[in-house]
């Protein structure tokens, strides 16, 4: 989905509704560090629900007096719900749902969402039937690269196995060589305690999706899933490929996400700057929501009674439509990740992309590519950079004054649905 840069400032504050912080628990992280991004990007946003924060990060706990303070400015608030909460708890008038894992796993619960409700998924593993073109996404990446790395130094003899909320008595451990060590989330283990185990692992068993799979793959230790947890296919093969990991049902997959586990440190690096690209558009679209009911209460003030009233209208989730820049002319832009240095690849995603479409946009290839590429054109560019050099290059990108609308797709990946599907030049 689209991104924008919003060409607003940030007067309604965001309200994270999270958990008390703890670092065994990514989808817990995610909302702490999205609340921490916000503030050190510009923008004010506090936590709710919790008074266990982390000191490192720009996290204040929201007060009343913060609350008040909102009020009576006549601000409104941006709650932002993992999807672990049900309903409306807050009573606020404009909410976000934050998709962090398939709604209803960890509850048993829907999200009982309101029809004014933006809805942003943290990755494609979670949106379910919908169509991946379809959702808009917020995709934080908080795995430490500079920790789950590997070590060439380490021997790579260990077998481990994954446990949380998969029952532990239905674990078969006779199934897995002798001697696999099981990790558990009943007896957590510090981030540096994990990295150095999984620097030494040979395969991690695992019969659920888990930001430790990711980090076992990113130390070089590939990953076997167990259709008993009830996958049926390995996870992230949106971000990986086939890269890194397999089901225990594949004849020689451990051989195989062997041999392709190495590249799965260099996707999660090149990923980092994704965040940047499009919180932009997470910013607008809420920062319009709030505007939208700030005027509408201001108007039922002005004229009482005749007008509509907070809560009532059209608040809606502009999730395809971009919002004016005040320029004008707009320039629609597309970033081509090419972490893996695939030609290819990369000309299958430039031939999808529609002729009548290309010539008023600005493309962008990010590639690692060591060959000659082709000459600058006023719509396709090649940007050569080292894996090490991917956070801040796409970063970079994403806040060129050239982009003011942003999609970011894997080298190989079709863009012809998608220009067939949205308006993306908009005058």
């Amino acid at each position: 989905m689209s991104t924008s840069a919003s060409q607003h400032s940030s007067p309604h504050p965001y309200y994270i509704y999270a958990p008390a912080y703890r670092e065994t628990s990514a989808g817990i992280v995610v909302l702490h560090t999205l609340c921490h991004e916000l503030n050190s990007r510009g923008h004010e946003a506090y936590i709710v629900g919790t008074s266990v924060v982390n000191p490192a990060l720009r996290t204040p706990v929201l007060s009343a007096e913060h609350a008040d303070s909102h009020r009576q400015r006549g601000r409104v608030p941006i709650v932002v719900y993992p999807e672990v909460v049900s309903g409306n708890p807050l009573g606020a008038q404009v909410c976000v749902r934050y998709i962090l894992n398939t709604v209803g796993r960890l509850t048993g619960q829907p999200l009982n969402e309101g029809e004014e409700d933006l809805i942003f998924y943290y990755s494609e593993n979670f949106i379910g039937d919908k169509q991946k073109d379809e959702v808009d996404y917020l995709y934080l990446p908080v795995l430490d690269t500079n920790l789950f790395k590997p070590d060439p130094a380490k021997v790579k003899d260990r077998s481990f196995v994954f446990q949380y909320r998969y029952p532990l008595e239905k674990i078969d451990f006779s199934r897995f060589p002798p001697g696999t060590e099981l990790l558990s989330m009943a007896n957590p283990v510090s981030l540096a305690e994990l990295a150095a185990k999984l620097q030494t692992g040979k395969v991690l068993y695992s019969y659920e999706l888990s930001a430790v799979c990711v980090e076992a793959m990113m130390c070089g230790c590939p990953v076997i899933f167990m259709q008993e947890g009830g996958l049926r296919a390995t996870p992230d093969s949106f971000m990986f490929g086939t890269n890194g990991s397999a089901m225990a049902s594949e004849r020689n997959g451990l051989q195989r996400a062997a041999a392709t586990v190495s590249v799965v440190h260099p996707i999660v690096l090149s990923q980092m700057g994704v965040f940047a690209a499009q919180l932009p558009w997470f910013v607008e679209s809420t920062q319009e929501a709030s505007r939208k009911v700030q005027s509408r209460t201001q108007a039922a003030v002005v004229t009482p009674g005749s007008g509509p009233q907070a809560g009532d209208g059209e608040a809606g989730h502009a999730a395809t439509t971009k919002p004016s820049s005040g320029k004008t002319a707009l320039t629609a832009g597309v970033l081509i990740l090419d972490p893996a240095g695939d030609g290819q690849k990369i000309q299958q995603t430039l031939q999808s992309i529609d002729a009548d479409c290309a010539k008023d946009l600005l493309v962008v290839v990010l590639t690692t590519l060591n060959a000659e590429v082709p000459a600058w054109t006023p719509r396709l560019r090649y940007l050569k950079a080292t894996t090490r050099e991917y956070p801040a290059v796409v970063e970079a990108v994403s806040a060129h004054a050239e982009i003011n609308w942003l999609t970011i797709a894997e080298a190989g990946t079709s863009l012809a649905g998608f220009f067939e599907s949205q308006s993306v030049i908009q005058a």
